[in-house]
């Protein structure tokens, strides 16, 4: 059986992506001083903490809410400049300058000092905000090359979610919801370090009518922040939307249609590579705008498999299995969004299989074997959940037992 060309990605049922249920946090470290209102101009520092080469978006739009609160200033490796001291001491330095502890967790672990930083505002007894960023909004790119360290990440997010240290996790999917979540946490924050003790001394006849008058425009600001923040929010996802299934629907027919037509004439490899090859250029764009969208994911899946067989066509058996690799790749981030889709176990099968068959014509047939074991892996789960896969699963058991005969 040839799986050059098989089928394409069909799985358009809607996603029920998990949220977790969020309770009002308490911050059992927090230590605040009754004596202190905001009114007085007093400036929390916060430490934004995560790693740099995946979470630059994040990064700067965390920056840029923090700058609209007047009471927040953000400390990060951004404005670090030139010291004498390494970064990672640099980093805990201003640690140990800062209130506020803001961790922002993705797909890499990095060199840890993201983790020693944490530990750093635990040992501070700094309050801590923690954020994981979706799993399946996470792009191959945005993972770890190194071997090893998607096990530590493993493990220091099993440490930050521990309900004994005190604080919750709560997850995003891209950088505009990530300000939206920590708007409303850090005005929680806020409202229980600086403007409960304020508000208990306003009870207790404490303030004179200029820090009441100062406590009131506080709450009022922090109000109207939040209700800007959510409105940004919700108005840019509805642009968003509309964009992204135009946009798609352009897609669609450049992936199918046009190709398709392209094929039916000889010598037009090249065009239709390029044609692939743009297409791709702009799901790339389109995922980062859209907070990794599922539908996105999906034909970004299907145009690296596409890619691949066009090249394939034209003997470029190197650039082949990396398309079919990376579609493998964007395949298995949408089984974990729907592990119950039995066509994207399928897809990821027939590209492990193609990968597997390019590296058998390689002469490499251990690096073929893995690829059919994982093929084998797929196709085995694609047939549990629709017996029209059992032939793609017994195929793929039957190359793995080939090779691991020879």
């Amino acid at each position: 059986m040839n799986y050059d060309i098989i089928g394409d990605i069909h799985g358009h049922a809607d996603v029920h992506s998990a949220t977790l249920v969020r309770t009002r946090r308490r911050h059992p470290f927090a230590q605040p001083s009754p004596t202190i209102i905001m009114a007085q101009q007093t400036i929390i520092r916060v430490f934004v903490s995560s790693t740099w080469l995946d979470l630059k978006p994040e990064r700067a739009t965390v920056e840029a809410l923090l700058e609209k609160f007047r009471e927040t200033k953000f400390i990060g490796m951004e404005h670090f400049g030139s010291r004498d001291e390494t970064t990672r001491q640099a980093s805990l330095d201003e640690v140990d300058r800062s209130e506020l502890y803001l961790g922002i967790i993705g797909g890499r672990y990095g060199s840890g000092i993201t983790e020693a930083e944490y530990d750093r505002a635990r040992a501070r007894r700094l309050s801590c905000l923690i954020y994981f960023k979706e799993d399946a909004a996470i792009p191959p790119e945005g993972r770890d090359a190194e071997s090893g360290k998607a096990e530590f990440l493993s493990r220091f997010k099993d440490k930050l979610r521990d309900p004994a240290r005190g604080h919750t996790v709560t997850e995003f999917s891209g950088a505009h919801e990530l300000a939206s979540r920590i708007a409303g946490d850090l005005h929680n924050w806020l409202f229980d370090r600086y403007l409960t003790p304020a508000l208990e001394g306003a009870a207790q006849g404490a303030l004179d009518a200029a820090q009441a008058a100062a406590l009131g425009g506080d709450l009022r600001r922090l109000a109207d922040l939040n209700r800007e923040l959510s409105a940004q929010v919700a108005e840019e996802r509805r642009r968003l939307d509309e964009q992204r299934r135009f946009a798609l629907e352009a897609f669609y027919r450049l992936t199918y249609v046009v190709p398709d037509t392209l094929a039916r004439y000889p010598d037009t490899a090249r065009e239709r590579e390029s044609l692939v090859r743009d297409n791709l250029k702009q799901l790339d764009r389109l995922y980062n705008l859209t907070s990794a969208a599922h539908d996105v994911l999906r034909e970004l899946a299907t145009n690296h498999r596409l890619l691949a067989t066009i090249l394939l066509e034209q003997g470029k058996l190197k650039p082949a299995l990396s398309a079919f690799a990376k579609s493998a790749d964007y395949c298995a981030g949408l089984i974990r969004l729907q592990p119950g889709n039995a066509l994207y176990h399928r897809d990821r099968a027939v590209s492990h299989l193609n990968a597997g068959m390019i590296l058998e014509r390689q002469d490499d047939p251990a690096a073929a074997r893995a690829q059919y074991e994982a093929g084998s892996q797929s196709a085995r789960r694609a047939a549990e959940l629709d017996p029209q896969w059992s032939e793609l699963a017994r195929d793929a058991g039957n190359r793995v037992r080939r090779l691991g005969q020879g």
